[in-house]
């Protein structure tokens, strides 16, 4: 005997069924990006420096500083050529003035996260024999930025906006300002603000403060209508 009440209830349980299964693989994609996505972005803090744990990351960059003389190039490339490394962009310039010269060269060794610091210490020997300063870092660091703003908000919204949705690939460390009009603004993204008030008879004392507050692990500072001249020592 046909019954349509149990047609119509198994022909709605398939649809239920075919849903489920539908949204359970869309699900499933859906973690499988985010879980690639967050192991992909997966930070650790390392001497000073926030390492992007990606095997595919393979690019470093180093900057160099010295005095211009024969040499330097021919001495740098052999170094990367010893260690395997591909170079990928190269630019120097060497400045009319003081004869400084500037390279900034980018290359790519595999796993070289793990790498960085024998580079490091390694290179030391050229630098000494040039007298140079320079610096390593991985290409996928992420900066660390310091924001200097007054009281109009403007240019900092718009960098928070980009820092909030990921197109500013910088770590905001704080945000320092001689009003405090922005703060809530700033504290409410969980990032540090800091109130330094400045007039002609403490500038000098404010400044001080403020490179404290900064300190050694910071690649720049935005000044984001930041409207005080900084003295020359700063």
């Amino acid at each position: 005997m046909y019954d349509d009440n149990v047609e119509s209830v198994t022909k709605t349980g398939r649809q239920i069924l075919s849903k489920l299964s539908l949204r359970s693989v869309k699900l499933c994609r859906m973690l499988v990006c985010l879980s690639y996505f967050f192991l992909s972005r997966v930070e650790v803090y390392r001497g000073g420096e926030y390492l992007l744990l990606r095997e595919r990351d393979s690019r470093c960059r180093l900057r160099v500083i010295c005095k211009d003389q024969p040499g330097i190039i021919k001495s740098i490339s052999e170094f990367l050529f010893l260690h395997d490394a591909n170079i990928v962009e190269s630019n120097q310039y060497t400045s009319e003035d003081d004869n400084l010269f500037f390279m900034r060269i980018e290359f790519e060794i595999p796993s070289v996260g793990s790498l960085i610091y024998c580079l490091r210490s390694e290179f030391a020997e050229i630098a000494d024999r040039f007298v140079m300063d320079y610096h390593f870092e991985l290409s996928n660091r992420r900066k660390q930025l310091v924001i200097f703003v007054s009281r109009e908000e403007h240019c900092l919204r718009e960098l928070l906006w980009q820092w909030e949705i990921g197109h500013l690939h910088a770590d905001i460390r704080m945000v320092i300002s001689n009003h405090d009009d922005a703060r809530f603004l700033v504290e409410s993204l969980g990032i540090p603000f800091h109130y330094l008030p400045v007039r002609p008879d403490t500038k000098a004392m404010i400044e001080e403060k403020q490179l404290n507050l900064i300190g050694k692990q910071v690649d720049f500072i935005v000044l984001a209508r930041y409207m005080q001249i900084l003295s020359p020592h700063f």
